[in-house]
């Protein structure tokens, strides 16, 4: 029975482990952003891409690193946020938030948004979007004024994030990274990671309750051993051949 027990808890042990693999291995195709936070490609219903434009320029990229173009304080910048229906339906009230990371502020963004300065997070939505279509928009910040950033830093590197989703659930994400330019001297660097929680996998809450039910499955153990043991002696009975 001792045995027949570790049997069934290795193989639930096995099983979690397993999965959370697995759960690793799909996001493989990720690329880490300097600074924190991922982007990935995605076949999920509802599909974000978030864009900046570079300083003095009219094209856009996805992320502007440490070695890329900056911006200085007090100027805008732009980024282009596109969401795109990969279904073979159309899709309504499609959720969208902007989330501006520190040292940005709002300027403009679609003409139905909603800036809220407190969760400093641009809102709007989409009424309607095609199958198979996808729909750009707009969004403009102006980076702090020189005086508010820390005084020993001469570059710094933030990111902005949208997020997108429907009524059924279905999430995505994308961030965009860009770097500021300070007249320092012998100043250091700092890069701040994105200002929200990645979104949690669709396999997170899973292992999460498996991991949760080992132990009362543990406790459940000993405590059948326990009673056992107990009504054994109640009756006078000795059991031999286990500790």
């Amino acid at each position: 029975m001792k045995i027949l027990k570790t049997l069934i808890l290795a193989s639930l042990l096995l099983f979690v482990f397993t999965r959370i693999s697995a759960a690793e291995n799909s996001n493989s195709s990720c690329q880490v952003v300097y600074g924190g936070g991922q982007a990935c490609p995605t076949s999920d219903p509802i599909g974000v891409s978030k864009m900046v434009q570079k300083p003095e320029a009219t094209d856009f990229v996805e992320n502007l690193s440490i070695n890329d173009p900056k911006f200085n304080p007090s100027k805008n910048v732009t980024f282009q946020i596109t969401v795109t229906n990969n279904t073979a339906n159309d899709i309504t009230n499609i959720e969208v938030n902007d989330i501006f990371p520190q040292f940005l502020n709002f300027v403009s963004g679609p003409d139905n948004s909603v800036f809220d300065s407190n969760k400093k997070t641009l809102a709007f939505k989409i009424d309607k979007l095609p199958a198979g279509k996808n729909q750009a928009f707009t969004v403009v910040g102006k980076i702090a004024d020189d005086s508010d950033f820390p005084a020993d830093k001469s570059i710094i590197c933030i990111t902005n994030q949208a997020q997108t989703k429907t009524t059924d659930d279905a999430t995505a994400q994308d961030s965009s990274q860009f770097c500021i330019q300070r007249n320092v001297p012998g100043g250091s660097t700092q890069v701040f990671p994105p200002s929200t929680a990645q979104i949690t996998p669709s396999t997170g809450p899973e292992m999460l309750a498996l991991f949760a039910l080992i132990p009362s499955g543990i406790s459940g153990l000993l405590l059948r051993k326990k009673s056992n043991k107990l009504i054994l002696n109640s009756k006078g009975v000795k059991k031999y051949g286990s500790k």
